[in-house]
């Protein structure tokens, strides 16, 4: 068995990227050019194209100071460990407790809540200008990576999740 690996990618936001086809095609070809061992079976990981719209995380802001930063209660030694080596700029959405946020937006730093100093978004955040505390942040097409790789540094866990029968779809 040969296994290719994976890790399809998705259309995050600005992304370009080919058509998961040109993925395979590519992969299709090449296996069959080259592969000279009888019997053996290619298999791949379908990864991030597979399941990036089943799992968004939601942050609350904890804090919000004047010079747009902002404090999350989850961060990268939680459900974003991903963002300290592919900072991928996912969508976003906003709420107060029974409404979406809409309205113009703008660059925040975010932080998450150990106080560690990596514990830091490693591109700026585009929040909706009224983001206040309290607030929630939803963070779409996170896929299976969030929570697979979260960690329980200085007493924060993310271990709450909830069914939701409708998410982040891209287009």
């Amino acid at each position: 068995m040969l296994n290719v690996g994976g890790g399809f990618p998705t259309p995050y936001l600005e992304a370009k990227i080919p058509e998961l086809e040109a993925y395979f095609t590519a992969i299709n070809d090449a296996w069959e050019n080259n592969c000279t061992l009888e019997g053996c079976e290619l298999v791949c990981e379908p990864g991030r194209a597979l399941v990036d719209s089943s799992v968004s995380i939601v942050t609350q802001v904890k804090h919000r100071r004047i010079e747009d930063v902002v404090y999350l209660n989850d961060g990268v030694y939680g459900g974003f460990m991903e963002q300290i080596f592919s900072p991928i700029e996912m969508p976003l959405r906003f709420y107060k407790t029974d409404r979406e946020i809409c309205g113009p937006t703008r660059p925040f730093v975010a932080f998450g809540p150990t106080c560690d100093s990596l514990d830091k978004f490693a591109y700026e955040l585009p929040l909706v200008e009224s983001i206040a505390e309290g607030d929630w942040i939803e963070f779409g097409l996170q896929g299976g990576y969030g929570s697979s790789t979260a960690t329980q540094f200085n007493g924060f866990t993310s271990q709450d999740y909830v069914l939701v029968d409708e998410g982040f779809i891209t287009e």
